[in-house]
């Protein structure tokens, strides 16, 4: 029976090509790499899975065969204790959520310390990724598996899907630069972004924002918006770094310390809400009628 440890190692030094290198990243010795591979090599009956040159370690063969089986026996194992922990987090009335950057979640605190006193066995799991088109489409497909809620931006789920739950509808900002020249401004306006270069997301689902930029494009012929399919960490290091400003949905956190976010001046406004899978389990049904009886007394 192959230990799951040495496979790792083994894979480890395929991908690196390197000792020295599998050491440094796994706070091994060398030394224990070496042994790891030696052991693998013994349990295969002395079969070399390395040629060992002066320019690194190259997969033999056999090393190439049992790459692509340690690849797929790990995956299963990962996925393994995955499906463990969920069945757990089910028994325990755990509710794993899905977050993006640009989630503004503390806007509620309010309900999530209501929802912590009057239903104190719930507990909660945040799942954080990025907002690209192609991560909120296959949550639909991680429903029940590695998430059973998710917080979105959207009007067009909040009109074809009575898995949503509405929180709030919000405004548009501005995300910009402490430094910017607009930053000391309590509330931005249309005018205010005609010379500026503006970042937005390329998503006509988040009305608020869709329809700001086509009044901006119409009204102003020489304003710079340039569209992203989504929002991470770079995306918030180049706008706190430069004179850029980012178009998003108002109360959001800040991730990054130079940045400040300013109300604009727009009357249109998002869907902000949860959504989740249309056959859930007994803890997220559970989870779903806590939040509306909550927002129905509010």
């Amino acid at each position: 029976m192959y230990n799951l440890n040495h496979l790792w190692t083994f894979m480890k030094v395929a991908e690196l090509g390197s000792f020295h290198k599998v050491a440094r990243e796994a706070y091994m010795s060398p030394n224990a790499v070496m042994k790891h591979i030696n052991s693998l090599e013994e349990e295969l009956g002395g079969i070399k899975l390395f040629n060992r040159t002066k320019s690194g370690n190259e997969l033999t063969e056999a090393g190439r065969l049992l790459y692509d089986d340690a690849t797929f026996i790990l995956d299963y194992c990962n996925q393994s204790k995955k499906n463990i922990l969920n069945n757990a987090s089910e028994s325990r009335n755990n509710v794993r959520i899905w977050v993006s950057y640009a989630s503004p979640i503390h806007v509620f605190q309010d309900l999530w310390d209501n929802l912590r006193k009057r239903y104190p066995d719930i507990d909660i799991s945040i799942v954080s990724g990025d907002n690209h088109y192609d991560t909120i489409k296959k949550l639909w497909y991680s429903f029940g598996k590695d998430v059973d809620v998710a917080f979105i931006v959207s009007d067009s789920l909040n009109q074809v899907t009575d898995n949503f739950v509405e929180l709030e509808k919000i405004p548009v900002s501005a995300l910009l630069s402490r430094n910017h020249r607009l930053a000391d401004k309590e509330i931005i306006t249309a005018d205010d972004l005609a010379t500026e270069r503006i970042i937005a997301l390329n998503d006509e689902s988040i009305n608020c924002i869709s329809s700001f930029c086509s009044y901006l494009e119409a009204g102003f012929p020489d304003i710079d918006i340039e569209y992203k399919e989504y929002y991470d960490t770079e995306t918030f290091n180049v706008c706190a770094n430069s004179n850029k400003i980012m178009l998003n949905v108002h109360d959001i956190v800040p991730v990054h310390p130079y940045l400040k976010s300013i109300p604009i001046d727009w009357k249109i406004k998002s869907s902000f809400g949860l959504v989740f899978a249309e056959n859930p389990k007994e803890s997220v049904i559970k989870f779903i009628e806590a939040i509306k009886e909550i927002l129905s007394e509010e």
